[in-house]
């Protein structure tokens, strides 16, 4: 075999393995750590459309719903090897989704040692105000081998996320006690916030609030707006819980219904109370509600009279005949007041007083005068109108022709 072919075979093998040294270590991160698998879950649900290669998550994500994304990987360095894969850092950014911005989550920094595999999970919680429709989900993974290259590790995967609404979603987002322990007669409050998810407008809502054992039995409704951006679009309630003094002690299971169409439940809560009542304990809030008179004796503080100080001017008029000095009227003035008030005569004042008893004692007389003419003419009438009174008297009209006195005429 020729010398140059034997140095070219030689110089071959040398550029093989010089090759080999530089670029295996690169290859081998690449492969060393492995995303073995995703698993999807909306609300607690397996969507079993999307895997670890990417896909569509449409398993019913509605507003307020939690996707989670279960993530496997794997260290395929071998524990010969003996390298760690360090510095693993996974992110998954949820495009334009919060009215047009994102939502963001991530995993620290983690470590996985040859040969073992390690389980991380992201999670989404989907708007309450999100429109309907398709959103993109990046998921990224960066890593570091820990070996003397230092080679690093990217991965890249996308999926789909498909939001809808149903026809009919109230839910309750709220429900509350102010105090879940009181004592037999003493009071708390539950706050009860309501909010349609739906994509209709719900015009006969309602929330039903219940505990027979309490006495407790509410009742309100109300409209609900389809447009999230309304202020009808949820409705909040503070109802008064008022434990009976018989009440006894125990814990006591306060429903709470969120209806549409009136009769059609969207969802339902409850609430724990818990009462506490000892035998004085009610006893004392049978004394708190039994009715107290309150006598108060008030003292009528006497006011002292102002001091007016009563000064009469004397005002000179000329008169085109003769000297004449008049006197005006007086005029009170107030001691320590702004305004002055002029004295104008008790004539002056009561004018209008004095004015109506004249014409009443006016009327008076004249139904006196009335009632004794009538009274004086009384006997003439009675003769007038009784014919008795004319039985033994006669009427003298004159004598006819025969000089005889006229027969006798009666009234």
């Amino acid at each position: 075999m020729p010398a140059n072919k034997v140095a070219r075979k030689i110089n071959l093998w040398i550029s093989l393995f010089i090759i080999a040294v530089l670029i295996l270590p690169f290859a081998a991160a690449v492969d060393d750590l492995e995303l073995t698998s995703v698993r999807v879950y909306v609300d607690g649900s397996r969507d079993s459309s999307a895997d670890e290669k990417g896909g569509n998550i449409d398993g019913g994500v509605v507003p307020g719903a939690v996707v989670k994304l279960r993530m496997t990987f794997k260290n395929t360095f071998s524990e010969i090897d003996d390298i760690d894969i360090n510095n693993i850092l996974v992110e998954g950014i949820l495009k334009d989704i919060d009215l047009g911005a994102d939502i963001e989550d991530n995993i620290d920094e983690f470590s996985i040692d040859a040969g073992k595999s390690k389980e991380v999970s992201l999670e989404f919680t989907i708007p309450d105000e999100v429109k309907e429709g398709s959103y993109r989900l990046e998921v990224t993974v960066e890593a570091q081998a820990d070996n003397d290259a230092e080679t690093d590790f990217d991965l890249d995967v996308d999926y789909y996320v498909y939001v809808i609404k149903n026809d009919h979603d109230v839910r309750i987002t709220k429900s509350e006690l102010l105090e879940d322990t009181v004592k037999c007669g003493e009071s708390t409050t539950l706050t009860v916030n309501v909010k349609n998810f739906g994509s209709n407008d719900e015009t006969s809502s309602k929330i039903l609030v219940k505990n027979l054992d309490l006495e407790i039995n509410y009742a309100s409704q109300f409209s609900l707006s389809k447009k999230i951006e309304d202020a009808n679009n949820e409705y909040n309630k503070i109802y008064p819980i008022n434990v009976p003094i018989e009440a006894k002690e125990g814990t006591y299971e306060i429903t709470i219904d969120a209806l549409y169409k009136s009769y059609l439940v969207g969802e339902s809560s409850s609430v724990s109370l818990s009462v506490v009542c000892s035998e004085e304990d009610r006893k004392n809030a049978i004394a708190d509600n039994e009715p107290t008179v309150v006598v108060e004796d008030k003292e009528e503080e006497e006011e002292e009279p102002e001091e007016t100080d009563v000064t009469t001017t004397v005002v000179p008029q000329e008169n085109t005949k003769t000297n004449t000095t008049i006197l005006q009227p007086a005029k009170l003035t107030t001691v320590g007041k702004d305004t002055v008030a002029e004295d104008k005569g008790f004539l002056e004042e009561n004018k209008w007083v004095l004015l109506i008893v004249m014409i009443n004692l006016l009327i008076l007389a004249l139904g006196v005068l009335i009632m004794f003419i009538w009274f004086r003419g009384g006997n003439k009438r009675d003769e007038f109108y009784d014919p008795m009174a004319f039985q033994h008297k006669k009427i003298q009209v004159g004598k006819g022709p025969d000089k005889k006195d006229p027969p006798m005429s009666y009234y």
